[in-house]
């Protein structure tokens, strides 16, 4: 920060941070384990450190809604995460549960889409 002079003048200064480290440790020894454990506990005093040296640099009160931008990022996260997992179920539908699906979609109830579909009663009350 000191070297880019970031908050030295009246132009917004962008600064971003990356880190791969969880990624990297929770698929080599798994979300749960003690290698997580300790890499989250480095990641937040290095963020802790990093907040401080804005703090100090050129006040918090100039930071433009940090905590908004990575709950933000957590929940386009959370939501990429379901939409794959979504998608991975879709995946494994055969051809007639993926048919069916689309009339359920539509809002039909299960007699119009056992009509539509040409399924018989007996066949629809299993």
């Amino acid at each position: 920060m000191t070297n880019e002079e970031v908050g030295t003048d009246a132009v917004t200064d962008y600064l971003l941070v990356s880190s791969s480290s969880a990624d990297y440790v929770g698929h080599l020894f798994g979300p749960s384990s003690l290698e997580m454990e300790d890499d989250l506990l480095w990641l937040n005093r290095t963020i802790s450190k990093l907040l401080a040296l804005v703090e100090k640099k050129v006040g918090l009160v100039n930071v433009h809604d940090l905590s908004l931008a990575l709950q933000e990022a957590l929940r386009r996260r959370s939501a990429d995460t379901r939409a794959e997992g979504e998608r991975s179920r879709l995946q494994t539908l055969s051809p007639r549960e993926r048919e069916v699906l689309t009339h359920v979609i539509t809002g039909k109830l299960n007699k119009q889409i056992a009509a539509d579909l040409e399924i018989s009663g007996s066949r629809n009350r299993r």
